[in-house]
């Protein structure tokens, strides 16, 4: 009997295992050599129109595994910046002091002082009780930081004639001026987000003078709940409606036919959702959320390998959507 026991054991242990190589491990994104194995639902064509450098009309992006922005790794530069570590799918950079813990806002970082060019800006931003510091790792506000969005800059430079800082991006706290300097604002973790009434005032400001915030790096229903009741705080009056494909941000520079289904590490399904000038779709796009996404992800590991090519050419196809909409809108 016991004999009987351990080798059904034995057979449930491998049955796991071998579900869990099969969707990449439950760690993370797979494996470029294993994208096959991903579920047709995830494994969306890549293709659609884009206007690009040097042909002033659209002009078809290759389909299958084949990068629309040509050689991703050649394009993205190979080391971390200093004081990171890249040690896997999901073992993540080592802490730098002046990221802090999370318990407060901390300081500004900005890495790309205002001198006309598009820079990145996140949110830097306090966290509530149960978010501080996350297990020893950096705060939620710093999630992918600064390697998503020096992947992206360097993107966003070799397929447009918009000419980033590609070595960064900025961090400010929400109640800093400088906001107003650019168009697009970033909060990764927003189920941590714990705003102050005075960053709540800066924050409506910002929007309601043409700014757009995206929301990322979340999943379930606890992130969605507290990113709604701090947006409401923001927007007082104003309801979160779906997104679909229809809608111009996703055509704004590549012509996306299919959203991401699929949050990259985590079994849900992605739902994107949108705030609106007076609630009327038809109007300018304020606030837009990737609840079960997390595309800064992909982003941030484009030049690692373990991201497979696919899904990460969707993950920057909509990060430069976003940029573009925010500038021409």
């Amino acid at each position: 009997m016991r004999r009987a026991a351990f080798v059904r054991l034995l057979i449930l242990a491998a049955l796991v295992i071998g579900v869990l190589v099969t969707l990449g491990g439950g760690f993370g994104p797979a494996s470029p050599t294993t994208t096959g194995r991903w579920a047709p639902a995830i494994r969306a064509a890549v293709g659609g129109g884009v206007r690009g450098k040097g042909t002033g009309s659209d002009t078809e992006v290759g389909q299958g595994p084949v990068s629309p922005f040509g050689d991703v790794a050649s394009i993205l530069a190979q080391e971390p910046p200093p004081g990171f570590r890249q040690r896997g799918p999901r073992m993540r950079r080592g802490w730098l002091p002046e990221l802090g813990r999370g318990g407060d806002a901390g300081e500004s970082i900005e890495m790309a002082p205002y001198d006309g060019r598009f820079a990145f800006a996140r949110i830097r931003f306090a966290t509530g009780r149960f978010c501080s510091g996350m297990g020893g790792r950096e705060p939620p506000w710093a999630h992918d930081y600064p390697r998503s969005e020096r992947n992206l800059m360097k993107i966003l430079a070799d397929v447009s004639y918009i000419e980033p800082f590609v070595d960064g991006g900025n961090a400010y706290t929400l109640d800093d001026p400088r906001l107003f300097r650019f168009p697009l604002l970033y909060i990764a973790e927003p189920g941590c987000w714990a705003p102050t009434d005075a960053e709540v005032e800066n924050l409506r400001a910002y929007l309601l003078k043409g700014g757009l915030l995206i929301l990322d790096d979340m999943a379930g229903w606890n992130d969605l709940d507290n990113a709604a009741a701090q947006l409401g705080r923001v927007l007082p009056g104003h309801r979160l409606i779906p997104l679909d494909v229809s809608h111009p941000v996703f055509s704004a520079f590549f012509v996306i036919e299919s959203l991401p289904e699929h949050h990259p590490y985590r079994y849900a399904r992605s739902e994107y959702y949108g705030i609106f000038e007076n609630n009327d779709p038809a109007r300018r796009l304020m606030v837009i959320i990737n609840h079960n996404n997390d595309i800064s992800e992909y982003w941030e590991y484009a030049d690692t390998g373990w991201a497979p090519i696919d899904l990460t050419n969707e993950a920057f196809k909509l990060g430069i959507n976003f940029i573009v909409y925010a500038m021409t809108h």
